[in-house]
């Protein structure tokens, strides 16, 4: 009885060293036939697809030497034992900056979760990038979300005389109005209003980007989880915030839609007065945006050419 007592003590302490192990080693480059210099980002564990238990997922980043800019991105998935082989998923080339991180989601079905990943921009800026990609097997991976694709919602303004700004938010037709005054030395020296009677010198058009922040949250309670995310409108440069922009999207009919929009003015800035200056925002108008776009080809991994400790 001891021995077999300890028997299994012992196979349990190899099982969960050999796991620590593993964990714990570099990314192989050299198994996918890979060259360079890779970084390991982050694992994860989650259950990918119902019912086969939790695979692992590392997210690697090819660096050049002496930058912790990455080029490209990579994702590594290890099922588990006996589940399958490891294999390799690259990015596309588009997708690189600094600082990528991956959550683990469910955006389309309870049972099911995605990978988040995050990006910080190429030049550090404050725009980031956002994905989310769906793993179905090895031949079977795809983009679900790309936040340069997924243009929404769509928030429009107009500059108007007076120090006025019309701003509308086209995904739910509403409408406001900003009081642009306090910046008017400011335009009178770019030459867009002259500060005396605030006549409109040239037109300005401004446009809500790309999400400065993106957040997966489940604010309805349902298990899917929603996407809350924060972008800026900006005026004459970077250095001209108008408004903030805060939205949700939901995953429904396998694409994108909008499901709430709170638009305010910029810090420093109002709406103009009497009220009302904001009309109530309508209900969405129900447009999907879809995004299906498989992964480039994966890798599966060949004998670990790592050397032993």
């Amino acid at each position: 009885m001891k021995s077999k007592l300890l028997w299994v003590v012992t196979f349990s302490f190899v099982c969960l060293f050999a796991n620590a192990a593993f964990a714990a080693q570099p990314f192989d480059a050299a198994a996918y036939g890979l060259e360079g210099n890779y970084v390991l980002h982050g694992t994860l564990f989650g259950e990918l697809n119902e019912g086969r238990g939790d695979t692992e997922i590392r997210l690697i980043g090819e660096q050049p030497a002496g930058s912790n800019f990455n080029r490209r991105l990579f994702l590594e998935i290890v099922p588990p034992k006996g589940r399958g082989e490891i294999y390799l998923i690259p990015l596309q080339d588009t997708i690189n900056g600094f600082e990528p991180q991956i959550q683990l989601h469910s955006f389309t079905d309870p049972e099911k979760k995605e990978i988040f990943l995050s990006v910080s921009g190429a030049d550090r800026s404050f725009q980031n990038n956002f994905y989310i990609i769906q793993i179905g097997g090895y031949d079977d991976s795809r983009f679900i979300y790309d936040s340069a694709v997924v243009n929404m919602p769509v928030a429009k303004g107009n500059f108007r005389a007076g120090f006025k700004l019309r701003m509308l938010v086209l995904d739910t037709n509403q409408e406001s109005f900003i009081d642009l005054s306090p910046r008017k030395n400011f335009y009178s020296k770019n030459g867009i209003y002259n500060a005396q009677n605030g006549a409109l010198r040239r037109e300005m058009t401004a446009w809500s980007g790309q999400f400065v922040t993106l957040e997966p949250t489940d604010t309805d309670g349902d298990g899917i989880a929603e996407l809350r995310g924060l972008m800026i409108m900006y005026g004459a440069g970077s250095d001209d915030p108008l408004a903030q922009i805060q939205s949700v999207l939901k995953y429904r009919r396998g694409g994108w839609c909008v499901e709430r929009v709170d638009a305010a003015p910029a810090s420093g800035l109002n709406y103009v007065r009497p009220a009302p200056a904001v009309q109530p925002a309508k209900k969405p108008t129900g447009r999907i945006v879809k995004v299906r776009r498989a992964t480039p080809a994966a890798t599966k991994r060949t004998i670990n050419t790592t050397p032993a400790p």
